[in-house]
């Protein structure tokens, strides 16, 4: 009976922390997202996708690694989406970047809004690299 009684106490302070943590927006919850490989690259690969909260906002950051000696282009853009899966802000445009051969490259986000809780990332390396005309996408995968 006491142990219980102990027990009980223990898990309403963690409730009661949790609960505070969530109201001041020190933990979010947020869905996860998406990788979406337009076209197949050769030397570029997406080696690790990381999220975590910025205050209210998500915060993305990705790594891109590159094989070959020689420098390699990129572009990329997300779709950030509500907790219901609607689109949240406007749609962004493609940005270009560059890594240097047989290095990687880490890039950065902040969401656009605190609605945002789930994120596409559209990733197109430089052997398809014309961001007007896209190729289809060639590999989805999720985050988390």
């Amino acid at each position: 009976m006491y142990i219980t009684k102990k027990i009980f106490s223990f898990l309403r302070i963690i409730v009661l922390n949790c609960l505070i943590l969530l109201i001041f927006g020190i933990v979010s919850s947020f869905a996860g997202g998406e990788v979406v490989e337009m076209g197949k690259a050769d030397y570029l690969k997406i080696l690790s996708v990381k999220e975590r909260p910025a205050g209210a906002l998500l915060n993305i950051q990705f790594t891109v690694g590159n094989d070959d000696v020689n420098a390699r282009q990129f572009f990329y853009r997300f779709e950030w989406y509500d907790q219901d899966k609607f689109t949240v802000g406007t749609e962004e445009g493609w940005k270009p970047e560059i890594v240097q051969g047989k290095a990687a490259r880490t890039i950065q986000t902040v969401a656009p809004s605190s609605k945002a809780s789930f994120f596409k990332l559209f990733f197109i390396g430089q052997e398809n690299s014309d961001p007007s005309n896209p190729p289809a996408p060639s590999n989805t995968y999720p985050i988390n």
